[in-house]
């Protein structure tokens, strides 16, 4: 017989856990659209009421337990947790237990996953942290210690997802796919030499004839010429590309230009345009929906679909799919490719220097000028490049004086290196914990999968295959991403390496160039360089950890100045007015950038003679922008004319001494404001002869 138990009298009602006000609130804010700021600025603002909503709900009258997490705009729902920076915070700070309940404007401001394991994931940490969860939206709130509570939050998750994929994934875009088989224009880029006819949502796409020839050309002459840059150089010569369309095209057609405007036509701005134009399959009759060849309709094409899909395996290397074709020439890094001690690493203002030139490598920035030539130009111009020694060698020197100043710079490096590991494991503290939902998803799949699979229909067979080749990608992706961290590759960088951080001022200078990229690599966090003058650069560099408190600026001089302007109006008639009798000092200083050299030459070229001759202590290579770098203008003059003597050869002062037990006591003596130079010397004084600090290198 089955034993009773003891009857237990209970409240005919439970009473709800109330706030823990020892813990704070977070208050979550999310907008997937990237210009939801903008486009939808009420929906910003009625998150960022959220605050005085978390306050009501503590009693409290100002928001001082209140923690924000501000995920702002272009957020996606469907990002794992440890890619959503601040949700992946919020996860840490709920995990150290300093977060007890949750506010947010609806559910779906949480996720909406696919697999729903980064739901579960979430709901298992409120649940194991006693985190209450409080919606706005209708005041809902949920007690995530409950299994009722947990399953009604779930659900209004997978409802949002499928929302999702039903109305916006789903049924949105069938329609879109289903336009986009009968050939209407369903708003998506359109290449030159299509055009769309009819109503809005009627718009039909049609091959515009004289700009479909010059497509077949384009598509003709890159097989005859085997080149994509030969033709860019052919068409960066031609007046315009394509056409204008006539008064009545523009009235019949609606035209989806995405080209330069010239006189005459329109032209590719970059040859990244042309390849673009030549990889795009659409005009060898492909119908693109989403990234995806849907269908091929001859009836659409411009060109043959051979010669299409040929352009697009020499531009690309792949073949449709995706997949590396054999024997189709690719571009790669070679061995005998241009090599630099600050390759991947040294950036200017406008980012990343390359390193060109094997024989003689040069650190080099490419801009597209655009506005240089009315026609326009497709290939980048050079607009900074140096010899990449001259920065190599003051770069080296430091190092070697360094670590003569700090005998213990290898244990410095490696202690920097732990510490980004543990910053590596607080921002990935999410990770483990996905992986381990991700597993069980995938283990309860393939159970169910073991279990039915005799009974499952095709459909369904082909909806858990695809489910559980999601899971497994999900699971690849987290582990890539915990293994994924700079911390890795500089501890072996760090191993490899401990014979020359021993004994640096010794070894440095025979390693070989791969060793010396690695140590830069180690040593430093970020290196710049800055044109600040028509000679003087300005180099930055922040080393790692504790290995300099600031950072460590060198004025490098270049010989050869930067690239000049071209002379204005008003620079020839100020010379044409001064020239002549004009006091040089004056001249130089009405021109700041121009060396007096520049102002002769001009003046031959304006025809206009000097009648007299003034004796100025200024180089004729040096501008007065270039003794305005240094606040100190007798120091100025002095260092300029050293510098000015060098030729090509490296020549860098460095603003601080190389002995780390100075540097303290400096950046006491110095002024250091944010935004203006560091002053070397005090002005008006010769006791702090900048010697010590000044990093001459000869080559």
């Amino acid at each position: 017989m089955r034993k009773l138990k003891a009857y237990v009298p209970k409240d005919d009602f439970e009473l709800p856990k109330q706030i823990d006000k020892k813990r704070y609130t977070a208050v979550l804010i999310r907008q997937s659209d990237h210009k939801a700021e903008a486009d939808h600025v009420f929906s910003r603002e009625g998150q960022l009421k959220l605050v005085p909503y978390a306050m009501r709900l503590r009693g409290d009258e100002t928001a001082e337990w209140v923690r924000i997490y501000d995920e702002g705009a272009g957020v996606s729902g469907q990002k794992r947790i440890d890619q959503r920076e601040e949700l992946n915070r919020l996860y840490a700070d709920i995990k150290a237990g300093i977060i007890g309940s949750l506010v947010i404007m609806h559910e779906d401001r949480l996720f909406r996953d696919e697999f729903h394991t980064n739901d579960t994931t979430f709901l298992k940490l409120l649940a194991d942290y006693d985190v209450l969860v409080f919606v706005r939206t209708d005041n809902r709130r949920y007690d995530c210690t409950k299994k009722s509570d947990r399953k009604h939050l779930l659900d209004k998750m997978i409802a949002s997802r499928d929302y999702l994929d039903d109305h916006v994934l789903g049924r949105m875009n069938g329609s879109q796919e289903a336009k986009a088989l009968q050939g209407l224009f369903v708003g998506t880029n359109l290449g030159m030499g299509f055009v769309t006819k009819g109503k809005k949502k009627e718009q039909t796409i049609l091959i515009y004839e004289p700009w479909a020839e010059r497509i077949k050309w384009m598509f003709n002459r890159f097989k005859e010429l085997d080149d994509v840059y030969k033709l860019g150089h052919e068409i960066e010569g031609m007046a315009y590309l394509f056409p204008d369309p006539s008064a009545d095209d523009f009235l019949t057609y609606t035209f989806k230009i995405h080209m330069t405007k010239v006189p005459g036509g329109f032209k590719p701005s970059c040859i990244e345009t042309i390849k673009y134009m030549l990889s795009n399959l659409s005009y060898g009759g492909a119908v693109i929906y989403k990234g995806a060849i849907i269908t091929w309709d001859s009836t659409r094409a411009i060109v043959d679909k051979e010669l299409a899909l040929w352009a697009y395996h020499k531009i690309t290397g792949r073949d449709i799919e995706g997949n590396l074709l054999d024997g189709v020439e690719r571009r790669s890094l070679r061995e005998d490719s241009a090599q630099a001690v600050l390759k991947y690493i040294l950036r200017d203002p406008a980012g990343p220097l390359y390193v060109k030139v094997p024989d003689h490598p040069e650190y080099v920035r490419e801009t597209l000028m655009k506005g240089r030539d009315p026609q326009g130009k497709l290939l980048r111009d050079v607009t900074f490049a140096i010899r990449a020694h001259l920065i190599d060698d003051i770069f080296l020197e430091r190092i070697k004086a360094l670590a003569i100043a700090d005998q213990h710079i290898a244990q410095t490096i490696e202690a920097s290196i732990m510490k980004l590991e543990e910053e590596h494991v607080e921002e990935a503290v999410s990770i483990d914990d996905q992986l381990v939902n991700v597993r069980l998803e995938i283990k309860k799949t393939l159970a169910f999968l073991h279990d039915k699979i005799l009974t499952l229909t095709p459909k369904e067979k082909g909806d858990y295959n695809k489910s559980l080749a999601g899971l497994r990608d999900q699971e690849q992706q987290l582990l890539e991403a915990q293994e994924r961290a700079t911390q890795t590759d500089l501890k072996k960088d760090f191993q490899e390496l401990e014979d020359l951080l021993a004994d640096i001022p010794g070894r440095l200078s025979g390693s070989t160039m791969e060793r010396k990229q690695k140590l830069a690599r180690l040593i430093t966090e970020s290196v710049t360089i800055e044109e600040v003058s028509v000679h003087w650069l300005r180099f930055t560099v922040l080393w790692r950890g504790p290995l300099a408190n600031r950072p460590d600026i060198c004025l490098i001089w270049r010989q050869r100045g930067k690239r000049s302007e071209d002379w204005t109006t008003e620079e020839d008639e100020y010379i044409r007015a001064n020239y002549a009798e004009g006091d040089k000092w004056t001249m130089l200083e009405a021109l700041p950038s121009r060396t007096w050299n520049m102002i002769f030459q001009r003046a031959l070229a304006l025809g206009v003679n000097r009648l007299v001759n003034t004796l100025n202590p200024i180089s004729q290579n040096v501008t007065i922008e270039d003794l305005n770098v240094i606040p100190d203008r007798e120091m100025a003059m002095e260092l300029v004319a050293e510098a000015a003597k060098r030729g090509n050869r490296s020549y860098g002062v460095w603003l601080y001494s190389a002995g780390l037990s100075d540097f303290a006591a400096e950046v006491g003596q110095r002024n250091i404001n944010s935004g203006n130079w560091p002053s070397p010397f005090p002005r008006g004084s010769r006791a702090d002869h900048p010697r010590a600090g000044q990093a001459s290198i000869c080559r």
